[in-house]
């Protein structure tokens, strides 16, 4: 009798745990809170994102309040292919979030195509063969709406495949909500380090890689910690940061800046 009692015990384990063939599976994963799971989507990209709201009820609306966005197509040896029509997918995926959702995080890649084509359509993109249909003019838009859904933390890589660097001369960096700026081969004129500088009151990180610079100032009040290398520092700069902690620069090139009242500086690498 006992040992009846005990096969019955481990058919009902099984059929617990989803053990064997042809028991019912427990989704231990779709009982996490919201939280958790967003947790485990902003490792993935957006495409992938989107492709959640299959899995089951629970996760069909996920996808409208996932706080980060990584947009990303090349990173170094990984190539991603992009879904068709990229371009309208990530604009459907930002218009369509969730109002109320916060979105945290973005990260995507500069355009490898150009937004200009000749004088005669100033405004027409040029796509390439493979698949990648978004021009800088989408990118600019992007960031955009990163800003106006509060983003802290915002990432802007150099497209591997973009023989011109990025120009964000159009895009307003007016934000009480951005923290961390991560930029690469991008061109940035007086304008942009001006708003950076006075209308980014919460700036804390800002990593410039491989960027051309265009203006004789940054001065920030919040910056605390500064990243520039491989600059390229096309005219007089001084930086004037009071709360800056950590500054790196390293192999600037044509000019070196100068620096202006860093009395809370604890560490700092010059090269």
């Amino acid at each position: 009798m006992s040992q009846k009692k005990t096969k019955v015990d481990a058919v009902v384990e099984g059929e617990r745990y989803g053990a064997g063939t042809g028991t019912a599976h427990v989704d231990h994963l779709s009982d996490l809170p919201d939280a958790l799971l967003h947790k485990v989507m902003s490792f993935l990209w957006a495409w992938e994102v989107a492709r959640t709201c299959v899995l089951s009820r629970r996760w069909r609306n996920l996808w409208a309040s996932v706080p980060c966005l990584d947009l990303r197509v090349c990173c170094k040896a990984r190539h991603r292919r992009l879904p068709m029509r990229f371009a309208r997918f990530a604009n459907h995926f930002l218009l369509l979030r969730e109002v109320s959702a916060p979105l945290d995080t973005l990260r995507l890649l500069s355009s490898p195509t150009s937004s200009v084509d000749d004088d005669s359509m100033p405004y027409s993109p040029k796509y390439d063969d493979d698949r990648e249909d978004y021009c800088s003019t989408d990118v600019d838009m992007w960031i955009r709406a990163a800003i106006n859904r509060r983003a802290r933390f915002i990432e802007l890589s150099h497209h591997p495949r973009d023989d011109a660097f990025s120009d964000l001369e159009h895009v307003p960096f007016i934000s009480c909500h951005l923290k961390h700026l991560h930029l690469s081969g991008t061109m940035l004129r007086d304008k942009t380090l001006r708003q950076l500088s006075s209308q980014c009151p919460s700036l804390e990180v800002l990593e410039l890689k491989e960027c051309f610079l265009y203006a004789p100032q940054i001065s920030s009040a919040s910056l605390i910690s500064l990243t520039m290398v491989e600059c390229r520092i096309m005219a007089d700069l001084s930086i004037a940061a009071p709360s800056l902690v950590s500054l790196r620069c390293v192999i600037p090139y044509h000019r070196a800046p100068s620096f202006e009242n860093l009395g809370s500086l604890a560490t700092g690498t010059i090269m």
